[in-house]
């Protein structure tokens, strides 16, 4: 199931998606997310996400974050909401921090 979430984290996942692919229920899947992961798995495909988000040699993370299209979110307002709410930082702090000398 990680591994599916990794390789598709570009793609739409809901947790019915996720169910239906582990051949499981709804509540089951939260709840194995929840003993196993620590999170839910839309906390869990978003942590990805942002992860995937600044995953890129350091010149690049400036564009990585710019491109939220190629990270599976659908704008850039929301990958900035989600990346603050994961990471603790804004995505601006996080490139200034992260950037080539």
């Amino acid at each position: 199931m990680l591994r599916h979430i990794e390789e598709h984290f570009r793609q739409p996942l809901t947790n019915p998606t996720l169910a239906r692919f582990a051949n499981v229920s709804e509540r089951s899947l939260t709840r194995m997310f929840l003993y196993y992961q620590g999170v839910a798995p839309k906390h869990f495909l978003m942590q990805v996400r942002v992860r995937r988000a600044t995953e890129t040699d350091a010149g690049h993370t400036d564009l990585a974050l710019r491109n939220c299209g190629k990270n599976g979110f659908p704008n850039r307002n929301y990958l900035t909401r989600v990346f603050t709410k994961i990471t603790g930082t804004s995505s601006a702090l996080f490139r200034k921090t992260h950037a080539p000398e």
